[in-house]
């Protein structure tokens, strides 16, 4: 993806090959962004941001006003609902404080009916939480994408993917404890060194995942969610 305020910054990395177009000023600042991708046909991520951070301000309410108000942007250019994809953008033009509550009320969004995505990876914000430099945030990198995803993220960036997709895997299936097997047919399978006497997808009454539980070390997951690497550098967020 490219992630830019500016059109003609858009249209080129379009043309060098990004397919996804991260506006991080949520259509509102380019007059040109919304036609460009509809023109363009390509998915749009639509992000919050604001020009500084305001203590004391309902950040929720002014997440949900800023997605109304582009997505009738987007409506009017022609964008279609199933190519749009909304960010709170956790560390942009908030307190930590803020970017906290925009974590922890992920949910709230949902009423969009869009896919969110959050990045809180390396992110400032953990460091306000536990003090560290952005390689040192790994662990809290993982909690806040946990946190995201039982929130209702589908997509979630970070830079460290392998760690962040067993994590992700890992929390996407319930493990019950051992129960004493009354016949052959009961008994309990041994996963990777542990014992379950099963293995229940969170939200396998959806068929959102499908699990499978196999004497086997490893339990492969499909993900109701995304992963998308983020660029490896110093965060300033």
């Amino acid at each position: 993806s490219i992630d830019s305020m500016k059109s003609a910054v858009v249209s080129w990395a379009l043309d060098a090959g990004a397919t996804i177009a991260n506006d991080v000023w949520g259509l509102q600042r380019d007059r040109e962004m919304a036609a460009l991708v509809a023109r363009r046909n390509v998915p749009v991520i639509i992000m919050h941001n604001r020009d500084s951070a305001e203590a004391g301000l309902d950040i929720m309410k002014d997440i949900a006003a800023l997605f109304e108000r582009s997505l009738q942007i987007a409506a009017k250019a022609g964008i279609p609902a199933d190519r749009i994809v909304l960010d709170p953008g956790i560390g942009f033009g908030k307190t930590q404080e803020q970017s906290m509550t925009a974590l922890a009320r992920l949910d709230e969004l949902r009423r969009f009916g869009l896919p969110l995505l959050v990045g809180a990876s390396r992110k400032r914000v953990i460091s306000s939480v536990v003090p560290s430099e952005p390689r040192q945030r790994i662990g809290g990198s993982i909690a806040a994408h946990l946190i995201a995803v039982k929130g209702g993220a589908r997509i979630i960036r970070t830079h460290d993917v392998a760690e962040t997709v067993q994590a992700l895997r890992a929390s996407a299936v319930r493990l019950v404890g051992m129960s004493v097997a009354r016949n052959a047919s009961e008994r309990p399978q041994t996963v990777g060194g542990g014992v379950f006497a099963s293995c229940i997808s969170e939200t396998m009454k959806t068929n959102a995942i499908r699990s499978k539980c196999s004497a086997k070390p490893r339990l492969r997951t499909r993900l109701p969610f995304r992963i998308l690497p983020r660029r490896r550098r110093k965060s300033r967020r």
